[in-house]
C-alpha cells in the first residue's frame, strides 16, 4: 500500500515514523557540489517557467549543477532523457513524468544505473508500479496535490458558487498521472448535483490545434451550456479555453481549471474565468531537497513517500495579479538561499523529514504574500 502523508498530518506522525524515516546525523562526505538532470515537458508556459526558475535557484544556492531536459511527451522520450543525463553524469534526477510506465521505465534506469531519483507533481495509481518503483533504494519519494480532493472543490465552486450546473468537461489522459482529477471531477457532479453535458479529453502533447475545436463544439452542441472545468490548464490550453469562450461570446459562461496560465487576469476581467487551482510549483523545491540530501547521504525517508501538497484557489483578477507579481514570478524568490540551504542536513543538521512537511504546510498565499507583498 502506498505510504501517503498530508502536510496536514505533520504533528500527528507516529513515533516509529520518527524512528524510521528521519534523517541520519552523519557527517557529510565530499563537498556537496552534485550534479542534478530535471526531466520536464517545457519551460515555455507559466508553470514551466515557474519550476524551471525555483530549481535553478535551489542549485544556485547549494552550488549545485543543474542540467534541464525540455521538450519529451512520451514514455520513450524521457526514458531516453534518462539516459543521456545518466550518461552525463548526474547524481540525481527529478522528473515530472508524462505517464505512469515512464517513472516504471526511469526507476528501473536510475537504480541499475544507482542514481537518486525524484517524481514531481505525479503519483502512481498502478499499484504494482507504485509497489515496484517505491521499492527502489534510490527512490527518494513523490511529491503532488491531493488531485482528487483540489479536483472536487474546483468543481464545486463552479456549481455553487458561480452557479454553473450544466457543465462540460475536459478531463486528463487516462493512464495519465493527472487522470485520479477526472475522478475528482465526476465524484464533484454527482455530489454537487452538476450535470455533464459533454466530455472531452486534453491532449497530451503539445499540440493545441484541437483545443479550440473541442470548446466551440462544446457551446454549438449544448443549449444548456454553462461552463467547462478543466483538468490543465498547462502548455497553452488555459489561454486557448478563455479566447475561445471570448471570441464566440458566450454570455455568463465561465470555466475553472488546474494550472495557472498567461493572461489569466485578463481572462478573469473579462469574466470567463470563475477559478483556477494552481500554486503547485515549489513542489519542486520540497523535492530538489529530498533529493540533495540523499545524494549527500542523508536519505530522508527509509522508503520513498509521497507527500501531497495543498494548492491554491484564485477567484478574483487582483489574486490573479498579486499571483503572478510575486507566487508565479521566474524573477522573485519564494526562498532566499539561507532558507533553501536551511533545507539540507549539510546546512542544517537537525533538518528532518517532519520539519520539511512543515516548511511544506506553511506554504499558502497569505503566508507567502505577507512575506513578499
Amino acid at each position: 500500500m502506498k505510504k501517503l502523508i498530508s502536510v496536514v498530518l505533520v504533528l500527528a506522525l507516529s513515533m516509529s515514523l520518527l524512528a524510521g524515516c528521519t534523517s541520519d546525523t552523519k557527517q557529510p562526505e565530499g563537498d556537496g557540489k552534485y550534479k542534478v538532470g530535471v526531466i520536464l515537458y517545457g519551460n515555455q508556459d507559466t508553470l514551466g517557467g515557474r519550476i524551471y526558475s525555483l530549481l535553478n535557484d535551489a542549485a544556485e544556492a547549494l552550488e549545485c549543477e543543474i542540467t534541464f531536459a525540455l521538450g519529451d511527451y512520451d514514455t520513450t522520450a524521457q526514458l531516453t532523457a534518462a539516459e543521456n543525463l545518466i550518461a552525463a553524469g548526474v547524481d540525481g534526477i527529478i522528473c515530472l513524468p508524462l505517464a505512469e510506465t515512464a517513472s516504471q521505465r526511469i526507476s528501473q534506469l536510475c537504480q541499475k544505473e544507482k542514481v537518486y531519483l525524484g517524481l514531481l507533481l505525479r503519483t502512481m495509481s498502478d499499484e504494482s508500479i507504485d509497489t515496484e518503483v517505491r521499492a527502489n533504494p534510490y527512490f527518494v519519494g513523490n511529491i503532488l496535490g491531493d488531485d482528487i480532493g483540489n479536483a472536487k472543490e474546483l468543481t464545486r465552486i463552479m456549481i455553487q458558487e458561480y452557479q454553473c450546473k450544466n457543465l462540460c468537461m475536459y478531463y486528463a489522459p487516462e493512464g495519465t498521472s493527472m487522470a485520479l482529477r477526472n475522478d475528482g471531477m465526476r465524484q464533484a457532479l454527482t455530489e454537487f448535483g452538476g450535470v455533464q453535458l459533454s466530455e472531452a479529453t486534453a491532449p497530451s502533447d503539445s499540440n493545441m490545434a484541437p483545443v479550440a475545436g473541442t470548446m466551440q463544439n462544446f457551446v454549438n452542441t449544448n443549449a444548456s451550456f454553462q461552463g467547462i472545468v478543466s483538468a490543465c490548464a498547462s502548455s497553452g490550453i488555459g489561454e486557448t479555453i478563455g479566447a475561445t469562450l471570448q471570441s464566440m461570446n458566450v454570455e455568463g459562461a465561465k470555466y475553472g481549471c488546474f494550472d495557472t496560465f498567461d493572461g489569466m487576469k485578463e481572462v478573469f476581467e473579462s469574466g470567463y474565468l470563475g477559478v483556477v487551482c494552481g500554486g503547485q510549483a515549489p513542489a519542486c523545491v520540497y523535492l530538489f531537497s529530498m533529493l540533495y540530501n540523499a545524494m549527500d547521504g542523508h536519505k530522508m525517508t527509509e522508503t520513498g513517500e509521497e507527500l501531497l501538497m495543498t494548492y491554491m484557489f484564485i477567484r478574483s483578477a487582483e489574486e490573479a495579479q498579486n499571483f503572478l507579481d510575486y507566487i508565479d514570478n521566474p524573477e522573485v524568490a519564494i526562498y532566499t538561499a539561507d532558507e533553501l540551504k536551511n533545507m539540507t542536513v549539510r546546512h542544517n543538521p537537525d533538518f528532518t523529514w517532519e520539519k520539511l512537511q512543515k516548511v511544506m504546510s506553511e506554504y499558502t498565499y497569505e503566508n507567502i504574500m505577507s512575506k513578499l507583498g
